[in-house]
């Protein structure tokens, strides 16, 4: 894997030590098996060497966020609220629940990483994050009592 001014596969093994649990699903134009065994060997959970179909790209990013969060389905249910992943929607009783873009994805994190201990925000983001997580919970309790249905 060839990057400006830095090895890829050194990446890699930079990604895995900071974070063990990270999904790495590698695109490059290396496409041969020393390469692809030398990757996958490095920690990556997947290797699509180019040209590849951008809908195999998706299915392939899928199947590792699948494998990775041990989800069968790109829907997680939690009580009468549904997390569908691939149209990045929560629904409340068959109704879409009206989120920003932030609170989808902490959202998301927070329903896939849920048997991870939550380490925390660094010292920059932790307001924003508190706003962030406060204003997804009013906007969730507040569902629960009322019609969410996004406009």
């Amino acid at each position: 894997m060839g990057l400006p001014d830095y090895e890829g596969l050194d990446l890699i093994a930079e990604i895995k030590d900071a974070n063990p649990g990270a999904a790495l699903l590698i695109t490059t134009a290396r496409g041969g098996v020393e390469d692809k065994v030398h990757g996958l060997d490095l920690g990556a959970d997947d290797y699509l060497p180019k040209p590849f179909a951008l809908i195999e790209l998706l299915s392939r990013m899928k199947a590792v966020a699948r494998r990775k969060f041990g989800t069968e389905s790109a829907q997680v249910k939690a009580g009468n609220f549904t997390l569908d992943i691939n149209a990045r929607t929560l629904s409340h009783k068959d109704q879409v629940v009206e989120l920003t873009k932030k609170q989808y994805e902490l959202l998301e994190y927070l329903v896939l990483n849920k048997k991870k201990p939550f380490r925390g925000f660094s010292s920059t983001s932790t307001f924003g994050a508190i706003r962030l997580m406060t204003s997804t919970t009013v906007i969730l309790s507040t569902c629960i009592s009322k019609t969410c249905v996004r406009s």
